[in-house]
């Protein structure tokens, strides 16, 4: 949808990035980019069980706003307060040790409610939402994403219809050019019915 994300250059340029500075931004903008995706992650706003701190990305999304940005968010990662991670099915094994979800049914919902809360919390800032960057690369099944995918996403589009949902990116899964994305994986996850909630 190009009133979502403008398909003109440089207005549909952007840049992946974490930890940036008021310089490093401004330079950004400088040169033409106008669009940052980053990673809101759990551990990081629940430090302790269904208390929920933002203030660190209430400054993290300040600062990206002041300078003009529109934003991409990836709600991520897990949280050892209900579980320790398990790479088992990642593809990419200990690599991924932050950023894999629990397995349990607590944690899942944990995770769900914590998801949940984030959206509400930083509602009607324009933000585009996503559900894990790549989630095939934290080893879930597109069952299993979609599953997350509906008990947010559906959740979410009932509650706060204004708000940007979008769909996941796909890990690489081979060097050459054609193994950069992995359709089979978006395929299953199109399959599944995940879609009906995305705006993009």
């Amino acid at each position: 949808q190009d009133e979502v994300f403008p398909t003109t250059i440089p207005d549909g340029m952007g840049i992946a990035i974490w930890g940036a500075t008021d310089e490093m931004l401004a330079g950004l903008r400088a040169a033409g980019i106008g669009w940052v995706t980053d990673n809101l992650m759990w551990s990081d706003c629940e430090k302790e069980k269904v208390k929920y701190d933002f203030s660190s990305y209430e400054q993290t999304i300040k600062k990206y706003r002041e300078h003009g940005f529109r934003m991409a968010l990836t709600l991520s990662g897990g949280n050892e307060l209900y579980e320790p991670p398990d790479t088992t099915d990642s593809p990419f094994g200990e690599e991924m040790k932050a950023w894999v979800v629990p397995k349990s049914e607590e944690g899942r919902k944990a995770w769900v409610r914590w998801a949940v809360a984030t959206i509400r919390h930083f509602k009607g800032l324009g933000i585009t939402w996503l559900l894990f960057g790549e989630p095939e690369s934290i080893g879930l099944t597109p069952a299993e994403y979609c599953r997350f995918n509906e008990e947010v996403f559906g959740k979410i589009k009932k509650e706060l219809p204004n708000e940007i949902l979008s769909g996941p990116g796909t890990a690489p899964h081979g060097s050459s050019p054609e193994t950069v994305t992995n359709p089979e994986y978006s395929k299953g996850i199109v399959e599944a019915g995940c879609h009906k909630h995305w705006d993009v």
